[in-house]
């Protein structure tokens, strides 16, 4: 047995370490040190455990190790804190208690050099049909808690910032059943963005948006325009509303043909003398219906171009 407290095997269990089988990794004899969180992890696993009485092989001590190990697992995935939010949905992989440590050490917020800020799960997908399975009501309201709040006003402290990804929910809609409905990107323009916007700072010139919704032109920032004309690379996906759940997104609801119209003005034209990289999706097909006339931009320093229909694709 080694000596270090963190290389023992499970206190209290009857597998020894001469009776695993030896397996070689890298040239060495593969060992699993013991985490010590006892508040987290129990000991030994919950005797009244059908599943871990059913799955264990008394008979083989590498097989019981792994139940042991799954029976930990389950205990310590319940434990897990919900990120940034108040109640389901998640993100449940993340913690801002963790990012906020992060922002309030110098030594640590100089490898920081790019933030994706979630607005929802990190997989952007709470689709319509599943809030009636999950809960007769639809999905509960985006809620964020007040470190998620803290962390989005400490953004400007981190002095190698370069990058700035915001992620929304890709589906957008008035009916109760989406999770994101269309006034809650706009609630996102006058609330969160002004404090992620104001809190950059000059070396931030990398801007993307995931799921931007198509929302009217009244509740587009000067700030995030502003922002957008001195950046260097532009990522942008767009959603647009669907009718009704499930329906997917549709041409003839919301503001899908004045934002498409004017997007090249607002969004392209200021940026012409710095843009070096463009990456534009759509989950619509754009062109002559929506109109999208690109004819008039001009991009001296662009390097890199992506233009697709895309509704699902995470870029970087």
């Amino acid at each position: 047995m080694a000596d270090d407290a963190n290389d023992e095997f499970i206190a209290g269990s009857d597998l020894e370490e001469e009776n695993l089988p030896e397996r070689k990794v890298l040239g060495e004899l593969e060992h699993r040190p013991r985490l010590r969180d006892e508040d987290a992890r129990p000991d030994r696993p919950p005797d009244d455990d059908d599943d871990f009485l059913a799955a264990v092989d008394e008979e083989d001590p590498l097989d019981y190790y792994n139940a042991y190990e799954n029976g930990r697992l389950r205990e310590w995935e319940a434990r897990r804190p919900i990120w940034a939010r108040e109640g389901y949905p998640g993100p449940r992989d993340y913690d801002a208690t963790v990012f906020k440590n992060i922002l309030e050490n110098e030594t640590l917020q100089k490898y920081v050099k790019e933030v994706q800020v979630y607005t929802c799960e990190t997989h952007c997908d709470h689709h319509p049909k599943r809030a009636f399975e999950l809960y007769g009501d639809g999905w509960p309201p985006p809620m964020h808690s007040p470190v998620y709040y803290e962390c989005i006003g400490q953004l400007g402290e981190i002095p190698n910032l370069h990058s700035v990804n915001v992620h929304f929910d890709r589906h957008v809609g008035d009916d109760g059943d989406v999770f994101q409905q269309g006034e809650f990107q706009e609630e996102f323009h006058e609330d969160l963005l002004p404090k992620i916007l104001h809190s950059l700072n000059s070396a931030t010139n990398d801007i993307a948006f995931r799921n931007y919704h198509s929302i009217p032109r009244e509740y587009e920032l000067p700030e995030l325009l502003d922002k957008v004309a001195k950046a260097t690379s532009l990522r942008l996906s767009v959603a647009h509303e669907e009718t009704h759940p499930g329906a997917g997104s549709t041409y003839r609801v919301g503001n899908i043909h004045p934002f498409w119209e004017t997007f090249p003005a607002r969004f392209l034209q200021p940026a012409s003398s710095t843009l070096k990289t463009l990456v534009l999706y759509s989950d619509l097909p754009l062109g002559w219906f929506p109109k999208l006339d690109l004819r008039d931009v001009h991009l001296p320093h662009l390097a890199s171009l992506t233009l697709t229909t895309s509704s699902t694709r995470t870029f970087r």
